[in-house]
């Protein structure tokens, strides 16, 4: 079977439907294009080392696509039980992959905030905005009841989406530490605005100790036995303006924050680079195709920001 950018070969029948938790990890081919002769042989040389002393598994920006620039996070509105802020950023704050029409009726939204039937005429067909604005028409201050309309499925990835932040932020000086304290030198790259520590290689009993190393996802019944972790914690969530009794999302009925960990490192697997080529789309350049494999829940790109640092 075969479409437009995807094939599929038939392999057999399960007894029950798949989900993602039958997932064994992800393959990934990539093409590297537009470098110089030196920057391939730095990426060839630093997919040596993450394969063996592993990338810091940080959640990259594809996990951030309900956050709004200037505006931060819907999820952590709903933590601090804003129910208008967090309806508001709902129905006036651009996302990325809103599709433009989407994005006009959220400026037409910002605009007339409050006026919900005119809103109401203006949604997009077919959309969850509609459900959500009708309900507004008839009651409009409830704005609790309202959010509780927004599809569960999306409430959680927006919590989702906050959680994992924490989650960064959180991992990036637990790892930044033990580089600091241990003398060794590491780089540094973006996420959403974070700088976040990427090192190169680790004395083996500091490799052993991080590649153990699971960090919580903060919630409200989060469990802490490294004390240093339960410190950062404590820390990042100050400056948030939260205590950890505040993730649990009291706004909602059906949507609620993950419980679980987080390996600190990700190790990819089966990694080789299949040559460098001259690259025919940049004339006078290289192209260099790369092949590994990550776990469930790791990030691909993640690692290719990690190669070119």
């Amino acid at each position: 079977l075969t479409g437009a950018g995807f094939s599929a070969e038939f392999v057999g029948r399960c007894a029950r439907p798949l989900s993602p938790r039958d997932l064994e990890g992800n393959r990934f081919t990539v093409v590297l294009r537009d470098l110089m002769a030196e920057e391939v042989e730095h990426i060839r040389a630093r997919l040596g080392q993450v394969t063996r002393f592993g990338v810091p598994n940080y959640f990259d920006l594809q996990r951030f696509g309900s956050y709004a620039p200037g505006e931060g996070f819907m999820g952590k509105k709903i933590l601090q039980r804003d129910a208008e802020g967090a309806l508001r950023a709902y129905l006036t704050l651009p996302f990325a992959g809103d599709p433009p029409r989407v994005r006009a009726f959220k400026a037409f939204a910002r605009e007339h905030w409050e006026d919900w039937p005119l809103l109401f005429e203006r949604a997009p067909r077919p959309s969850n905005f509609r459900s959500v604005l009708t309900f507004l028409r008839d009651h409009p201050e409830d704005f609790r009841r309202a959010l509780n309309l927004v599809p569960a499925r999306l409430l959680s990835l927006f919590l989702s989406a906050y959680q994992s932040f924490l989650w960064n932020r959180m991992a990036g000086r637990y790892l930044r530490g033990k580089l600091e304290a241990s003398g060794l030198p590491f780089a540094s790259i973006q996420v959403l605005g974070e700088e976040l520590p990427v090192h190169r290689e680790l004395p083996d009993g500091l490799l052993r100790a991080l590649s153990r190393t699971n960090i919580p996802l903060l919630h409200h019944r989060a469990r802490f036995e490294d004390p240093d972790v339960a410190a950062l914690a404590e820390a990042v969530l100050t400056e948030e303006g939260l205590s950890q009794w505040d993730l649990k999302a009291r706004l909602l009925e059906r949507a609620y924050l993950s419980r679980g960990t987080r390996p600190l490192l990700t190790f990819p697997q089966e990694a080789s680079a299949l040559g460098a080529e001259e690259d025919e789309l940049f004339p006078g350049r290289r192209k260099l195709t790369l092949a590994f494999s990550l776990p469930p829940g790791s990030y691909a790109t993640l690692v290719l920001k990690a190669l070119v640092v």
